[in-house]
């Protein structure tokens, strides 16, 4: 089921959530673990384990990026859905409203 992100208001409930889980001692846990996840792929990365293939360093990249993303979404998330200058959600749908003739 998506989330109703259409007023301003339940942009600032969810937004809140986020802010809540951010302080969260299960959230804590979870990025501290994480983050000791973050520096053991970085340091396979530079030091090497042996003779890693270019493949297996790609897969490593990729855990890190995985990583880091998961590690910034809620701070992501809250970014995303501070209020804007120009109200509601802007709709870039050009045929929403069309000219009367």
């Amino acid at each position: 089921m998506p989330i109703d992100l259409s007023t301003e208001q339940k942009r600032a409930a969810v937004s809140s959530n986020f802010k809540d889980l951010l302080t969260h001692p299960g959230w804590k846990l979870f990025e501290t673990i994480v983050r000791e996840n973050i520096e053991v792929v970085k340091e396979l990365l530079l030091k090497g384990a042996g003779e890693e293939t270019l493949e297996e360093v790609k897969r490593l990249r990729d855990k890190l990026a995985v990583h880091e993303e998961i590690i910034n979404t809620p701070t992501n998330m809250i970014e995303k859905l501070k209020p804007s200058d120009e109200g509601d959600i802007p709709n870039d749908d050009p045929f929403e409203e069309v000219p009367k003739t």
